[in-house]
């Protein structure tokens, strides 16, 4: 995928956030090993961006981070997009926003 490609994926994004910041590794990704790419934004560490491609086509969304919860202390907690167990600090919630929609007439 081109940074274009990319950055035209990610469908909710609104006018303030319009600004998409890749990854400074982006020219060395192996799309071909990849099922998604996820990254934050080196600016606004709460914000992430996560593109994967659906039957030719890119697809992502902007995604920020939830609150993390201390009260989970030492706890393991699994990620849902790797399957892995992590430690509760390793891990965080992230949630996007349904992209913006328009009336008929624009």
């Amino acid at each position: 995928m081109s940074r274009d490609e990319v950055r035209g994926a990610i469908a909710n994004l609104d006018v303030v956030e319009s600004k998409v910041r890749l990854p400074a590794w982006f020219d060395e990704i192996a799309w071909g090993k990849l099922d998604y790419l996820g990254w934050r934004d080196p600016r606004a560490p709460m914000r992430a961006y996560l593109v994967t491609d659906i039957d030719g086509t890119a697809s992502g969304a902007m995604l920020r981070q939830s609150p993390s919860r201390a009260e989970l202390g030492g706890r393991a907690v699994m990620c849902s997009l790797c399957h892995f167990m992590r430690r509760f600090n390793e891990v965080a919630l992230f949630a996007a926003r349904a992209p913006l929609r328009t009336s008929a007439s624009g």
